[in-house]
């Protein structure tokens, strides 16, 4: 018997060469594929500010579960309004406080923006609401007394 011996021909080359590129870009695809579909587009710009004063952010929590308040936020994008209520752990309306919320596009940078609400009632704030686009979007309600924070309040929240 006899053994052929096959020759490594440059068409044999081609194809190894080839198929080796072929599956590095499709593995480099799937790759590209996946991080576009999972990234949030989120980012923190200040993260370094928030690392140093994060005891503090500790401490604000901690004297918000004391306090005990709880809010409701609703917006309407076709009646153009903005609503929070604000009420104690007993179910009483605060009244009086400085609302200011922070609007933010979790998903695309650019069309942030602050409304200012105004109390029409014991423990009710409202304003217009006119945001640039429907959709998601994350709410930051700051309540202030005379400049300093009393209650920080964060809620996400589908505009239609």
């Amino acid at each position: 018997m006899q053994d052929t011996v096959r020759l490594f021909t440059g068409k044999k080359f081609l194809i190894v060469v080839v198929s080796f590129f072929g599956v590095i870009m499709a593995v480099n695809a799937v790759f590209i594929t996946l991080a576009l579909k999972s990234n949030s587009g989120v980012v923190t710009k200040d993260y370094y500010e928030r690392g140093i004063h994060y005891n503090e952010t500790l401490e604000q929590a901690k004297y918000q579960k004391e306090l005990g308040w709880s809010g409701k936020l609703a917006a309407s994008y076709s009646s153009g309004r903005i609503s929070y209520s604000l009420l104690t752990k007993d179910g009483q309306p605060v009244a009086g406080k400085n609302v200011l919320v922070r609007m933010v596009r979790p998903v695309q940078d650019g069309h942030d923006f602050e409304i200012s609400l105004l109390e029409v009632s014991p423990g009710v704030y409202e304003a217009d609401f006119y945001p640039p686009m429907k959709g998601n979007w994350e709410a930051h309600i700051d309540v202030t007394s005379e400049g300093d924070r009393e209650f920080y309040d964060f809620m996400s929240l589908n505009v239609e």
